[in-house]
């Protein structure tokens, strides 16, 4: 069943981890509020306990755009098939209640990952391909590069220059070939809403940045950059180059601007991945020194 205010604590703890880099009491505080705020759901978190209480598996589900949705793959204390079943169970039901359309998740390569495959598999889920993440201290990417970038940018939401429509079709446009981001069933502006709308992470309006060459009057790149607040993990939501600038190598330049953007924001890490078919992004974060953290198999329903 989805998760009571008197699961808050146990749902974070076995959510994240890491607390060597989480706050678990502000993280705490702040979803709390959220929910009193009735800024969250508390209907779209689940954890799952054994018969003695102890919790075991957790997960929660979010909106990418109108009817699509993805869930966090889950997080376990200890593999117990049977509360995997219910928490997917759980999943199922609250994606019907949504009228959902679509359902991804993206799956860790951890000790877990066999049964969580099986699990999966007999849900109806397939695998639609593989991805690779990185993460990294953002105080160790400090760029060590001394020419100037030859990109300029703007918040053209901010500065009011465009429109969110003009914007989403730039994303469209630069999402082209993009294996993360198919234009024929996403509809990018109703992802900028949702990732202006996300709660705990950055959303003022100057986190959707727009490139230009400095010798041209169109639009060479689109990104979208945020921060957590309460961890200082820090993601580069979106980022693409259009087909007309391709081949560039601004790819490199797209990331390192990205990377100062979540510094300002007051970020500590960086964490963001590709599909493994990406093999040109790949290289940007190798380039960018990136560090690679784990793979991860990808899900829809």
């Amino acid at each position: 069943m989805a998760i009571s205010i008197n699961d808050i604590h146990d749902y974070l703890k076995l959510t994240f981890t890491d607390l060597n880099t989480i706050d678990l009491n502000k993280k705490r505080e702040n979803f709390h509020n959220s929910v009193l705020e009735n800024t969250r759901s508390m209907d779209n978190y689940f954890l799952v306990r054994d018969d003695n209480g102890t919790p075991v598996v957790a997960s929660w589900i979010f909106k990418i755009e109108a009817g699509k949705y993805a869930f966090q793959s889950p997080r376990f204390l200890v593999e117990n098939s049977s509360s995997l079943k219910l928490l997917f169970q759980q999943i199922k039901d609250r994606f019907k209640d949504l009228k959902g359309r679509e359902l991804i998740c993206r799956t860790i390569h951890n000790d877990f990952h066999e049964s969580l495959q099986e699990a999966m598999l007999s849900f109806g889920f397939r695998v639609t391909g593989e991805r690779v993440e990185y993460k990294t201290a953002l105080n160790s990417l400090t760029s060590s590069v001394i020419e100037e970038s030859p990109i300029k940018w703007c918040s053209p939401l901010k500065d009011k220059t465009m429109k969110i429509d003009e914007v989403a079709t730039l994303m469209e446009e630069v999402s082209e070939g993009d294996p993360d981001f198919d234009p024929k069933t996403d509809n990018a502006k109703e992802c900028i809403e949702s990732y202006l709308s996300e709660d705990g992470l950055y959303v003022e309006l100057d986190c959707i940045q727009v490139g230009y060459l400095k010798d041209s009057k169109d639009p060479c790149c689109f990104l979208i950059a945020q921060v957590e607040s309460s961890s200082g993990w820090s993601r580069i939501t979106y980022m693409g180059i259009h087909p007309k600038f391709r081949g560039k190598g601004l790819g490199v330049w797209v990331q390192r601007h990205g990377i100062e953007l979540l510094k300002k924001q007051g970020g500590t890490e960086y964490h963001g991945g590709t599909n493994m078919n990406n093999v040109g992004m790949q290289k940007v974060f190798e380039k960018n020194s990136c560090t690679i953290f784990r793979k991860l198999t990808e899900w829809k329903l």
